[in-house]
């Protein structure tokens, strides 16, 4: 695998004791900073023999803390996510639960980064979190994904895992997360055939979402206080 000696990437570099801090503290600034979130639908669960890389849209600064706590609730997965190289030299300790560099603007860094997705995402047992939107998007508007995944090369079948986030304020002082998830996509048999496929199902869970939303269907109350109808 590349290694961190190489110029301008960082690899992950997981630390079990420190990622069991880091997940402590993901859980309760969470609690701290929002009124509660709910899963709209269960997520899906793995293919089995296949890489399984989670896509989903850039709503915020808080993304990748959502997504280290859905897969700690529910894949349980060793985690690995990409992150911009510039962030991840201001926050270091990322590296220990799994995050590893991205120079958007340095093409043998994206070559690099997307090869080492490749890799840490081939091995049983891991989930890989890539967002395709390639920068934070408010949710005014229909996604728009960026093409840099039609570059990956895999090493065995892969799966992308879409799922869709939502955040409401409703009537409280503190938001309220939602995530609706949707079916696996075949990187091999579907996405290289036509990318749009997975802009298309995001899009559709963000449809699906406000309508849930608007019916104050709410599904299941990961943590926090419940919303009433």
């Amino acid at each position: 695998m590349a290694s961190e000696n190489e110029k301008g990437f960082i690899p992950a570099r997981h630390s079990p004791w420190l990622e069991k801090i880091i997940a402590w503290y993901v859980k309760r600034i969470l609690s701290s900073d929002f009124a509660g979130a709910y899963c709209l639908n269960r997520p899906p669960q793995p293919v089995d023999g296949a890489a399984m890389i989670v896509t989903p849209n850039h709503v915020s600064w808080w993304d990748g803390f959502w997504a280290l706590e859905i897969n700690r609730r529910f894949w349980k997965r060793k985690f690995y996510i990409m992150m911009l190289e510039e962030q991840l030299r201001q926050y270091p300790l990322f590296a220990k639960a799994g995050a590893f560099s991205i120079d958007p603007f340095n093409p043998k860094n994206i070559f690099r980064s997307l090869n080492y997705l490749a890799e840490v995402s081939a091995v049983p047992g891991t989930l890989a979190v890539f967002f395709p939107q390639g920068k934070i998007v408010p949710d005014v508007a229909p996604v728009q994904l960026k093409l840099g995944l039609t570059k990956l090369k895999p090493h065995i079948p892969t799966f992308l895992y879409p799922y869709y986030t939502c955040v409401h304020g409703f009537n409280r002082r503190k938001p309220t997360i939602f995530f609706h998830f949707g079916r696996p996509i075949s990187f091999e048999k579907r996405y290289l055939k036509n990318p749009e496929t997975l802009e298309n199902e995001i899009n559709i869970l963000r449809k699906k979402t406000a309508a849930r939303l608007t019916s104050e269907d709410f599904g299941e109350l990961l943590f926090g206080t419940e919303l009433r109808p």
